[in-house]
């Protein structure tokens, strides 16, 4: 959701990303105004980069469909584990975009709680913490 927030204020990639900061991000002044002012909550429902990711990954009874889900936070031992079952090993991950920032970084605690009610899907069927 914070990525989303920043790539999508940084103005996307395509024309639809720049309707959006346009017209439904720059409203507001910055991030926790955004979570805490209405705007996570009508972009969960309509814009693809906020949308939870149970959206993608869960049927209608909220299972995982797919064998294997990766964490970012892991993003290098799951990379390797995916590719030794696919390709048999032998693929580096290449690092692009890379932030080093704390991803709740900008969040303050009020805001962090919206977050965490609006994707409780998210946190409790992936784990979250």
């Amino acid at each position: 959701m914070i990525s989303a927030y920043y790539y999508l204020m940084a103005g996307g990639r395509t024309y639809s990303d720049k309707y959006w900061k346009a017209n439904y991000l720059a409203e507001f002044d910055d991030l926790n105004h955004f979570v805490l002012g209405g705007g996570l909550e009508r972009a969960v429902n309509y814009a693809e980069h906020f949308y939870p990711q149970s959206y993608f990954l869960c049927n209608k009874n909220n299972e995982i469909m797919v064998d294997f889900v990766g964490r970012y936070e892991n993003l290098e031992a799951d990379f390797k584990y995916v590719a030794d079952r696919i390709f048999g090993g032998d693929l580096q991950l290449s690092f692009k975009n890379v932030n080093a920032s704390n991803k709740t970084d900008g969040l303050s605690e009020e805001a962090e709680k919206m977050v965490r009610s609006i994707y409780c899907n998210d946190f409790m069927v992936f784990d979250y913490k």
